[in-house]
């Protein structure tokens, strides 16, 4: 880590930058924020070239050192040496930092090691599909290299060797050997970062050449069809696990990170480098435009640039933030939103309460969606060779049915898929939805009246999914809806319920709203059955805080009843009141947030619905 450099004047001069600069008590990381055009990524590679000086110098510290008189007196008495100027220069450069020592700030007798992470995305993929298997081994090796173009170079034939790794792990005649066995260690590692970046996993997929290819949220991963952030992201991932150890301590310098990227995985992103792998002596220097980065790097981490002029910000920082957010109007209307928001949560999600419910449209990486086709893949393993009959209940515009045609790329997963959606007014929608499906290789049709799935086994369906349904319906027609699941699911299949806990909008589905039931209160509904479990696992991980996904036997849904409806009610009615006193208790100077209120909002909804649907089916104590 770098405490303090002033840096090298021919290097700041070259870059038309102020002729002195100095920077002191620099801590793990150094933001410089400023408008366009005014130096924060010139300074950036100052600093690159300043600490390239300086490493030619302590690349060989003590031999130089031995030199160094001479150097002097030759350069004093004799003609201009191009040669022995550099090496003056790069004692020069070596001389004006200091780096952070067991004993406190000193010189530095190493050079420092420093990677530059700057995006650049119009560099060549090593494009796997293409490569010779040498080759592919060469570029997966090369992503060790420290820096962000290795890694984005190298990124397709990584993702390759996931897959594979991943695949070898699985197939019977290779998943007991112990180099499979650490290579898929090392696959679920890597996975675990990409999850806390994308909120997806690494999988594989057999594809025509007869080797796994790599899938992301259910597809075959093609550079093309990912967004540059998506690619970012992906780079970060492998920056993070494969260069670890040539990062530790090193010094990393950032132009813009923010760019292309949300800017809670951004920040998400920094500070697994600065925590994971950097250790307590390496350091992030970044220059920026976004106040959320600004306020993850902190005051003391912010130097301002104006007019190729650097400087610690101090009580300048206003001046900073006045100039990322419009002036000084813009800095208060920012603190006025930010101060009202928990309030503009509540009232905003009461008022849609009030509201029709509008039908969620199909878009990439849905987590309810993944869960649920996720849930149906796993069920190929048992269907002995036949395809899974599946039943969209509630189908809407087709989301299931468009997440399913993705998932269908995969040869081992074979459905007969049937759509019911009483409503006909996505009825174009959802119809278009069925034919890519069938496109992809599926059964698929939609179903006007479930009676014709009524007859005998072979009439029926393996699993009825049932996807933000179960809380628009009126509480008094939950029966009639179990008991038609019942007679369209074949003697051991499933129904799947899923839910999510934390809806982002409120709605009135009907007169008495909606009611939303977690694992304990479901199980209430078919009178306390331990058959009715969470698959939560099929759930994305970053999504298991907020998206439930619940299975309840074909047999549990006979044990429905209206007392059981009205245990699960009460039990509703306490959970919102239990949540409401946590929201409650947190003290209203501290912590306000839009999402806060917005949950206020919900369990006050919550626990009035469930009184209201209380008054179909009472309590058994009341």
């Amino acid at each position: 880590m770098i405490t303090e450099i002033e840096f090298e004047t021919t290097v700041l001069s070259d870059l038309g930058l102020a002729q002195s600069t100095t920077l002191r008590n620099l801590g793990p990381v150094v933001l410089l924020a400023g408008p366009n055009g005014h130096g924060k990524s010139r300074y950036l590679r100052a600093l690159t070239t300043h600490l390239d000086l300086a490493n030619r110098w302590l690349g060989n510290r003590e031999g130089n050192e031995r030199s160094f008189p001479a150097w002097r007196q030759q350069i004093e008495r004799g003609p201009e040496n191009s040669g022995v100027r550099q090496m003056l220069r790069a004692h020069d450069a070596a001389e004006r930092v200091l780096v952070d020592a067991a004993e406190g700030p000193s010189a530095p007798f190493s050079p420092i090691v420093h990677v530059e992470l700057t995006y650049r995305l119009e560099q060549t993929v090593t494009r796997a599909a293409q490569s010779a298997p040498i080759h592919l081994d060469r570029a997966v090796a090369n992503t060790r290299t420290p820096g962000f173009g290795s890694a984005f170079v190298g990124m397709d034939a990584y993702l390759t060797s996931i897959a594979r790794w991943l695949y070898n792990s699985e197939h019977p005649a290779t998943k007991d050997r112990p180099e499979m066995q650490a290579q898929r260690r090392d696959a679920d590692l890597f996975n675990d970062v990409v999850q806390a970046l994308l909120r997806e996993r690494v999988g594989w997929t057999v594809g025509g050449s007869g080797l796994a290819d790599a899938t992301l949220a259910g597809r075959t991963v093609n550079l093309d069809e990912l967004s540059k952030g998506q690619q970012i992201l992906l780079t970060w991932a492998i920056i993070l696990h494969q260069q670890g150890a040539h990062l530790r301590d090193a010094v990393v310098v950032v132009d813009e990170p923010e760019n292309h990227l949300h800017p809670d995985v951004c920040i998400q992103a920094l500070r697994r480098l600065q925590e994971s792998v950097l250790g307590d002596r390496g350091q992030i220097w970044l220059a920026t435009h976004s106040v959320s980065l600004i306020a993850w790097a902190g005051l003391p981490s912010i130097h301002a640039v104006r007019d190729g002029r650097l400087s610690y910000a101090g009580n300048q920082v206003d001046r900073v933030v006045d100039g990322l957010v419009g002036g000084p109007k813009g800095r208060e209307d920012l603190r006025a939103f930010l101060a009202d928001a928990e309030e503009l949560g509540l009232f905003q999600f009461a008022a849609e309460c009030l509201l029709r419910p509008n039908v969620a449209e199909a878009r990439e990486g849905d987590p309810q969606e993944a869960c649920a086709v996720d849930i149906v893949a796993k069920h190929r393993f048992g269907g002995g060779g036949t395809a899974l009959r599946v039943l969209d209940f509630g189908a809407g515009r087709g989301r299931f049915a468009a997440a399913l045609a993705e998932a269908q790329r995969d040869p081992a997963l074979t459905l007969d898929f049937l759509a019911y959606e009483p409503s006909k007014r996505y009825a174009d929608e959802l119809a278009s939805r069925i034919v890519a499906l069938r496109a992809a290789g599926a059964s698929a049709a939609r179903v006007d009246d479930l009676r014709t799935l009524e007859g005998d086994e072979a009439s029926r369906v393996d699993v009825v999914v049932a996807c933000n349904v179960l809380h628009e319906l009126a509480v008094d027609e939950w029966l009639a809806t179990f008991e038609t699941i019942k007679s369209v699911l074949r003697t051991k299949g499933r129904l799947i319920l899923i839910e999510d806990q934390s809806p982002s909008v409120g709605e009135l589905p009907h007169s008495r709203g909606f009611l939303i039931l977690d694992l304990l209160e479901t199980r209430r509904v078919f009178g306390d059955s331990v058959e009715v479990q969470s698959i939560d696992a099929s759930v994305p991980a970053a999504w298991r805080d907020r998206v439930t996904a619940i299975e309840i036997p074909c047999a549990a849904l006979a044990l429905a009843t209206g007392q059981t409806i009205g245990r699960a009610l009460h039990a509703v009615q306490k959970r919102a009141e239990l949540q409401l006193s946590q929201l409650r208790a947190v003290d209203p100077e501290t912590g306000s947030t839009f999402r806060r209120g917005r949950l206020h909002a919900l369990y006050a909804m919550l626990w009035v619905n469930a009184k209201l649907g209380s008054n179909v089916y009472k309590f058994p104590d009341e």
